[in-house]
């Protein structure tokens, strides 16, 4: 310190002088986090910096020229005097010193101190200090302290035996649980290997663990963690320990193998029934803050280092001098420049930002900060760089610990609880929640235990809360005989847990925390009910063996157990047959067939059945062999069941199906089968018949696909290969030729696969003689051809007739006119009349010969069909009978209609006329319409209902016949064929069209039309 204040030339800030100079000092002491002081000879403040300030509470006018005591414990006091005295013997300087700080309001607050002597001409001066806060410090290594004696306390008081085995494969350490599943002390095991032929390894099956199974030589071979391996070992006393075994790989920094961690329980007893995981790792948690030694650059703008000093430089091996008057892309490589150079560019800019970077094997962390004169302007920049390098090796240490804490706390196989010594639960693990079923240790004392539901397992009287495992490990209890409760989970479930637990305590032995661990032993529990519940069942099923018997034979075939429903009745009883050799007890038929099919399950262990007759009943007979662990037989089992009513059934259906194959001649129907490996096909008799195949020359697939006509044969092909293929069935109508006439056929043909999964697993269908049918089908076709014909020449004539009929009319209707307007005035009021009636009858008749032409050319001159917006259709309706709706006062109501397909021109004929007809007979009242349609599948259903005089039921049919009115002339216009016309075109659209009507309230006439196409269906 000496030395740099009173160096020549190129020291700190050379080239700066009076206020310039104090400006840049200022900058730096203020913006530095730490605290900066300077003490006279004497002890008292003579500058401080802002923290400071801050730290003690103090004002700098407060401080300046007190002495430090001020804000000193006394007994650092004489501490920090003394430490004065011996670095200005040895000169010793850079250690750094803790004492605690005492703020204006009397708190104590930890902090370190870096103090450097100011000796001049061998003279002391004073001293200048850099104090740090180590609050946060302080904290860290108490809860690092907390952590590891948390660690021990579980490592220790865990039912699992933890080791430690080094990169050599020498065991480094093992808790006391598993000095007692080794059988050896911790001294002892220090001196073993993991692979000291004194283990004596064997494998789950008990043989020798070959090279490489061993779990440490796993662990350092597959670089990861194993899991569950059961393997056995030799205690000193000679006794087997079986083991299932967990293990982990722990690696160094640079992912060497440092070490192992195996967690193993001793799973002797119950090896087959429980797969307990094990693990364990020990968990160190290591919190280390510490504030190294630094340095402090300023720069120019041109980024060029104008003052360099501090005592980062010294650890470095770096003179101040070598750096001054030398820019940052002169001194450093290119990839730390790209690093920095933003930072320093921000600081000549006016910010100040902080950032870390690695310089050679240093961690360093650096704040970048803009210096600005008494303008507040910026003319230069500071850096500002401590040494984070221990810090950081701290961190990474400690997040190594940390990962090893967890590791252990999530692998090891039983559940974990902590609390604090209040019993505020702390910590729970994975599978502590997973034993609960769910986040529920949120109990903050001994008292909220009661919310949990635990019972004594052997007992059911519920558990005190302070009675409950980790309440009384927190009030000191070592729990070491476990506790067995019941419980009720979170998740709705109860389950059988074991408990034991451990204080941990402090360096004066009071409790500071408890820890608890649980083990579901739901399942072992449950399999020992099981096995009892398991006996229990199979006497049970002995006793009452349905419909039959149960018995239990030696080598002597002589009955050791029988029982069953038919013991007693009709077979002997069990007091009869126990103690009795099988051959003693039946006649020697039943005997005959009985004691080979014993003696071949008990002597070569074969299980066979036979059927055989005792006490007048059929009886079915299983025999099979009892084997003992080692698979040797000891006894055989038999199963006798009353098969006499059975027997009776197969009879019964015998009888049926002789009564199938007599209806299957009746209804000349016959079945089939094709085999979907074989490709091989079965007949019953009737397709024989049917085929006039003889039953002998039942012939393959390709054969009998030959017998079809050869124009239906591609059919029958197809259908077969698709049904096969696909699973899917089909039903076809096909001709065939038969073997022994050549008669063609036909055949209504049907195919069901039946399928498991994607497989066709069998082919089955029937075959049905419909030649009669399809006979008849042929002459009714030739019918209905014949009378389309004569339909067609119907329809020739009449509209023949109705069109030459039109001259006629139109001339004896012009000439009654001409003699009307010529000689009115001759004829006398009678003559008038006829004239007028004679006019209204041509026009009534040329109305009806032109209802006639409509009628007869609704197929012959009807446009082809198109999508039809009925809306527009109902619209153009209402349009042209406007007038007719205005002078009746016609109310009109429609629904949104769809759109159909059909013949535009038609449909709307079909709307004016059932318009025209409802304003016709709407009665003495304005007519009302309405006009709605309803879907139906691929139809649309339309409705034009009315409120007017309505139709007798009688008469429904008769309106749709042509030239047909229910009224005179006098009464209602019309010619009786308009709605048998609204009749013809719904039926070319493929439509029906009826009446729903009630006399005196109303019509409804109701048609189908198609559904437009591309709409759903």
């Amino acid at each position: 310190m000496s030395d740099q204040a009173g160096a020549p030339g190129g020291g700190f800030w050379a080239d700066a002088a009076g206020e310039r100079a104090l400006d840049r000092y200022s900058t730096l002491i203020n913006m530095i986090d730490d605290g900066i002081y300077q003490l006279d000879a004497e002890g008292r403040f003579v500058a401080v910096n802002d923290t400071i300030v801050e730290l003690t509470g103090y004002s700098r006018e407060d401080l300046l020229g007190e002495h430090a005591s001020l804000v000193l414990i006394d007994e650092d006091v004489s501490r920090i005097q003394h430490e004065i005295v011996r670095r200005l013997t040895d000169d010793r300087q850079n250690e750094a010193i803790e004492f605690t700080a005492l703020t204006v309001d009397g708190n104590t607050i930890p902090c370190e101190l870096e103090m450097h002597l100011l000796v001049e001409n061998r003279t002391f001066q004073g001293s200048i200090g850099v104090v740090r806060d180590i609050t946060e410090r302080k904290q860290a290594e108490r809860e690092l302290r907390q952590e590891r004696d948390l660690v021990k306390g579980i490592v220790e008081t865990s039912p699992i035996g933890i080791a430690v085995i080094d990169a050599d494969g020498e065991v480094t350490f093992a808790n006391e649980r598993a000095e007692e599943i080794y059988g050896r002390s911790r001294d002892e095991l220090g001196g073993f290997s993991h692979d000291d032929p004194r283990w004596d390894l064997v494998n789950e099956n008990g043989e020798p663990l070959e090279t490489g199974e061993a779990p440490f030589d796993r662990v350092v071979t597959e670089e990861e963690a194993i899991y569950n391996q059961v393997l056995g070992l030799r205690k000193p006393s000679g006794e087997r320990v079986w083991l299932a075994v967990n293990g982990a790989p722990q690696q160094n920094e640079d992912d060497e193998l440092e070490q192992a961690v195996f967690a193993f329980e001793d799973v002797t007893e119950q090896r087959e029934n429980e797969r307990k995981l094990e693990k364990s790792e020990r968990r160190y948690r290591t919190l280390v803050e510490n504030f190294p030694n630094g340095s402090v650059g300023m720069f120019d703008e041109d980024m060029r280092y104008t003052a360099v000093g501090g005592q980062l430089l010294k650890t470095l091996d770096m003179e101040p001098e070598d750096r001054i008057g030398s820019t940052i892309h002169e001194l450093h490589p290119d990839s730390l420049v790209e690093q920095i150079e933003p930072y320093f560019q921000g600081a000549l800019e006016g910010e100040a930002d902080t950032f870390e970077i690695e310089f050679g094997s240093r961690h360093l962390h650096a704040h970048a900060l803009p210096v600005r004169d008494a303008k507040d302007e910026v003319f230069a920049g500071m850096i500002v760089v401590w040494d984070v390098t221990e810090r950081k090796d701290r961190e990474r240490e400690l997040e190594r610990n940390k990962e090893q804490f967890e590791t252990l706390f999530e692998v090891i196989p039983v559940g974990v609880v902590v609390a604090e010594a209040d019993g505020e639960i702390i910590e729970a693990n994975d599978t502590a929640h997973t034993i609960w079923g769910g986040d529920v240790f949120d109990a903050d004392s001994i008292e909220e235990y009661d919310q949990y539901p635990v019972r004594w397992a052997n007992s059911g009287e519920p558990v005190p809360p302070e009675e409950m495992t980790l309440a009384r490990v927190v009030d000191g209890e070592e729990v070491t005989e476990p506790d067995i409760f019941e419980i009720d989970t979170a998740d709705g479930k109860r389950r059988i847990i074991r408990a034991e637990g451990m204080p941990i305590r402090d360096k004066t032995g009071k409790v500071t925390r408890g820890v608890v661990t649980l083990s579901d032993i739901t399942e072992r529990k449950e399999a020992q009910r099981q096995l009892a519940e398991s006996e229990r069942l199979y006497r049970t099923l002995a006793e009452h063996f349905p419909n039959g018997t149960v018995g239990v034979y030696d080598h002597d075939l002589r009955y050791t157990l029988a029982a069953g429903e038919k013991v007693g009745d009709p077979a002997p009883s069990a007091e009869e047959v126990e103690g009795t050799r099988m051959p003693e007890l039946y006649p020697d038929d039943a005997v005959a067939d009985l004691e080979p099919l014993f003696r071949t399950a008990i002597e070569d262990g074969e299980t066979g059945t036979i059927e055989t007759e005792v006490v007048g009943r059929d009886w079915r007979v299983w025999a099979t062999p009892l084997r003992d662990a080692d698979g040797e037989i000891y006894a055989g089992l038999s199963f006798a069941q009353d098969i006499t009513e059975r027997k009776e059934h197969e009879r019964e259906l015998e009888r049926a199906l002789d009564l199938l194959e007599r209806t299957e001649r009746i209804a000349d129907v016959g079945g089939w089968e094709i085999d979907p490996q074989t490709q091989d096909v079965f007949w019953t008799d009737h397709i024989f018949e049917l085929l006039e195949v003889h039953t002998d020359e039942e012939p393959p697939l390709d054969e009998a696909l030959d017998m079809y006509h050869e124009a239906d044969k591609p059919i029958v092909e197809e259908a077969v290969e698709d049904a096969l293929a696909s699973g899917d069935p089909f039903d076809i109508e096909v001709r065939l030729r038969t073997a022994a006439t050549d008669e063609i056929r036909w055949l209504r043909l049907q195919g069901a696969p039946e399928t498991v999964g994607d497989k066709v697993v069998s082919f089955r269908g029937a075959a049905q003689d419909i030649t009669e049918r399809k006979q008849r089908e042929q002459r009714l076709k030739e019918l209905i051809d014949k009378l389309e014909e004569s339909n067609e020449r119907l329809e020739q004539f009449a509209y023949a007739a109705s069109h030459d009929l039109q001259e006629p009319l139109r001339m004896v209707s012009s000439y009654l006119q001409l003699l009307e307007n010529r000689y009115a005035d001759d004829l006398d009021e009678d003559a008038q009349d006829f004239i007028e009636f004679a006019v209204d009858g041509a026009d009534r008749m040329r109305n009806m010969i032109e209802g006639l032409l409509q009628y007869s050319r609704v197929e012959t001159r009807g446009d082809n069909f198109e999508s039809v917006e009925l809306d527009a259709v109902v619209a153009d309706v209402c349009d042209d009978l406007q007038v007719r709706i205005k002078e009746t006062d016609t109310e009109i109501t429609a629904d949104s209609l769809p759109r159909v397909d059909g013949d535009e021109g038609q449909l709307r004929q079909v709307f004016q006329n059932l318009l025209d007809n409802a304003i016709e007979y709407s009665g003495d009242e304005p007519p009302k319409v309405d006009i709605s349609a309803e879907r139906n599948g691929a139809k649309w259903v339309i409705s034009v209902s009315d409120e007017g005089i309505g139709i007798e039921p009688k008469d429904a049919d008769r309106v749709f016949e042509v030239f047909q009115s229910l009224h005179t002339p006098d009464e209602h216009s019309g010619t009786g064929v308009g709605l048998a016309l609204c009749e013809r075109i719904v039926e070319r659209h493929g439509g029906d069209i009826w009446i729903d009507s009630v006399p005196g309230e109303g019509t409804t006439f109701s048609f189908t039309l198609p559904v437009a196409s591309g709409q759903k269906r």
